[in-house]
């Protein structure tokens, strides 16, 4: 009994040790304060872990090459950054690794991703990523994109600016029934990049919805606004800007599987839409603006509002309303009016001289019934206007 005695405080301090020991190795959550710079990796590994960059703060990687900045490799878990995150070449900034579900991550601040490879966000298997941006996030390698989901399920949404300068796409999405909306600026400037590519590998991207409200811009050659490679089932709403600039040519490309596509009120495309194979659609609902629009491989287009024709794949809209309460068409009828009812009342006689009462009576002594009068002036005004692309504006 005694040698039981003796051992048993050291087997409590043992057990102590243990006890006491462990939480360092998983209490992984982190938060990096206002006016602290990190340069190693913040890992995540727990689930319900939680990562939070303060306004301020900063997490740095770009000494090493391939370091990532913030590891998620776990369910559930939250990553936040106010501040500023920087990583170089061939790495993930925010990198969630594996088959995770329920990660979100929001941005307020600002991510930069430098060098060949280098994306913004990457949630690379899983499902039901959300992703929301507020802030800014840049990517300047070729084959770097601001964000990514291969998982399904996933939302996406852009209320700030997502920029890339490499040659590559910017919002790349792989996932099934994926939601894709940007409220902000989505802009690619270097040749062969898109703004937004949809099911880039085979069997990819089925059911997905791309939604713009704002402006999506690309002017490298051989550059696309919306891309669908092998996505099947595709809708698009567009209230906002499609533009292909410069040496961009196409705004809207389809796969070979069917689309659809809504060009809602407020929507303004600049470039060539052509939607490829598939049995495709394009509704139109766009009410207060007249235009010509030239829709390639479209097998049926509806005019929602039977506000214009279509003729083969070119939809015209005409809408008389808008043009009637344009500044130019007020300011001319109203000019033009104000003329003529002005040069009516300035035609008058000329007064004639009084006349002295004599006895005998003259003609213009003797009442005279007046004549009845017509009076005209045509209304009217010519202008031209040039082209403003092959579609600007369902405002």
């Amino acid at each position: 009994m005694s040698n039981f005695y003796r051992n048993f405080p050291q087997g409590m301090l043992i057990a102590g040790y243990v006890i006491f020991s462990a939480p360092s190795a998983w209490a992984a959550s982190f938060t990096i304060d206002s006016g602290e710079t990190v340069t190693a990796t913040q890992t995540l590994s727990v689930d319900g872990d939680t990562g939070l960059i303060i306004s301020g703060g900063i997490i740095d990687t770009s000494g090493t090459n391939g370091r990532r900045a913030v590891s998620v490799a776990a369910d559930n878990v939250d990553v936040t950054n106010n501040g500023s995150i920087s990583c170089k070449r061939s790495v993930d900034c925010i990198s969630i690794n594996g088959n995770r579900t329920n990660v979100t991550v929001i941005n307020n601040g600002s991510i930069t991703a430098s060098g060949t490879q280098g994306d913004g966000v990457a949630q690379n298997n899983g499902s039901n990523f959300i992703f929301i941006n507020n802030g800014t996030i840049s990517t300047s390698g070729t084959g770097g994109e601001t964000v990514i989901n291969f998982g399904d399920n996933g939302s996406i949404t852009n209320n700030g600016t997502l920029t890339t300068t490499g040659a590559v796409q910017n919002v790349f999405t792989e996932g099934d029934g994926d939601q894709v909306t940007n409220n902000g600026i989505i802009t690619a400037s270097a040749n062969n990049a898109s703004a937004i590519v949809v099911g880039f590998n085979g069997g990819s991207g089925i059911g997905s919805t791309i939604t713009n409200n704002n402006t999506i811009r690309v002017t490298g050659s051989g550059s696309t606004g919306i891309l669908m490679v092998n996505a099947s089932g595709t809708t698009i709403n567009n209230s906002g800007l499609i533009s292909a600039e410069q040496s961009a040519t196409a705004a809207i490309d389809g796969s070979n599987n069917s689309e659809t596509l809504n060009l809602l009120s407020g929507s303004q495309i600049i470039g060539t839409i052509d939607l490829d194979d598939g049995t495709d659609t394009v509704n139109i609902s766009g009410a207060n603006n007249s235009s010509t629009l030239t829709l390639t491989d479209v097998e049926n287009i509806n005019l929602q509002n039977n506000n214009g024709l279509v003729v083969g794949d070119v939809a015209t809209i005409v809408d008389p309303t808008g043009q009637s309460v344009s500044s130019a068409v007020l300011s001319n009828s109203t000019l033009t009016v104000h003329n003529i009812v002005n040069q009516h009342l300035a035609h008058h006689k000329p007064l004639k001289p009084i006349q002295i009462a004599t006895l005998e009576l003259s003609s213009g002594m003797v009442f005279q019934k007046r004549a009845p009068q017509i009076w005209g002036s045509a209304i009217g005004v010519r202008r031209t206007r040039g082209r403003e692309g092959i579609a600007l504006g369902y405002d």
